[in-house]
Parts: C-alpha cells; sequence; structure tokens
C-alpha cells in the first residue's frame, strides 16, 4: 500500500494534532466560573488549583480537568454525599477530602503549596489507586470554613474524580 508525500503529511499532522489536544497544561486550566454563573458554587482559587492540578496529573493518568467535577466537589464540601441531588446525571467513581486548620494569622496565599503537598501525601494511596483504575476526568475545589474557632480557620479541598 502507498501512500503519497501529502496524504502521509495530512496523517502526521493529524496524529500530531490529536496528541496535542490529548493533554491540558495547568495553565490553561478552565475558568469554571465563567462557565457556571448561574451556580451559587465559588471556583477554586488558583493558588490551590494549579498546584494540586499539577500534582494530580503527575501521579495519575488523569489530563482532564472538568468544571462540572469542580462543581461537585464544592458541593461535597458543603452538603457531603447529598451532591448527587444536584448532579444526578454525572457519576463520580471517587471523591477525597482533605481537611486541616491553620491559625487565622497565616497568610494563606503563602501556605497554599504546603496545604497541597499535605493534602498529596495523604492521598497517594487513593492516586496510586486511581492510576490503576485509569480514571480520566478531575474537578476540585476549596472552602474555608471560617467558624472552627480558637483561633483558626478550617482549610478544606475536595476532588471528584471519574
Amino acid at each position: 500500500m502507498m501512500f503519497s508525500s501529502a496524504g502521509l503529511f495530512l496523517m502526521a499532522t493529524c496524529v500530531f494534532e490529536m496528541a496535542s489536544q490529548s493533554t491540558i497544561s495547568t495553565q490553561e486550566l478552565p475558568a469554571c466560573d465563567k462557565r457556571f454563573p448561574k451556580l451559587r458554587t465559588v471556583a477554586c482559587r488558583k493558588e490551590i488549583k494549579t498546584p494540586l492540578v499539577k500534582a494530580i496529573f503527575s501521579k495519575t493518568n488523569i489530563q482532564i480537568y472538568n468544571c462540572d467535577f469542580e462543581a461537585i466537589a464544592n458541593t461535597i464540601l458543603h452538603f457531603n454525599g447529598r451532591y448527587r441531588w444536584l448532579f444526578p446525571n454525572i457519576n463520580v467513581t471517587k471523591y477525597l477530602v482533605f481537611k486541616e486548620n491553620i491559625t487565622k494569622t497565616a497568610s494563606f496565599e503563602n501556605k497554599a503549596g504546603q496545604f497541597v503537598a499535605k493534602a498529596i501525601d495523604e492521598w497517594s494511596k487513593d492516586l496510586e489507586e486511581i492510576k490503576i483504575q485509569k480514571l480520566r476526568r478531575v474537578g476540585c475545589n476549596f472552602f474555608l470554613n471560617e467558624y472552627v474557632g480558637n483561633g483558626n480557620y478550617g482549610y478544606e479541598l475536595c476532588c471528584a474524580f471519574n
């Protein structure tokens, strides 16, 4: 079977295009707050989302960040398992939650990387399982609970996977 040079070039170009679209750079993460303006959800803060997704992408086979799953992660943080009532047509295979109390005097922007690193460390076995299961999508969100007391804020992080 012979291919013309133009045909080979076209085929190579198509394969390259498909390969380049199969992954997403963490600099190109979608702005989910613009996608769901009517939902009363808050988009995941960039100083959390960027290092978190970068770590998840590197530890799993996931390369798709999903805004629906970001909204679900926010709902899980506020309503636990009742997210299914709000998103009945979206299948969440697994979700992970990480919580930590941090003093109110600490500047969170400076602590965000440490917070994400602790979450990834705590989730390491779960992320290995997610890699084995070949899950494809993730969305994450963050919640600041100001009512923990004792001079602390409750920082809560959730990622939903499918």
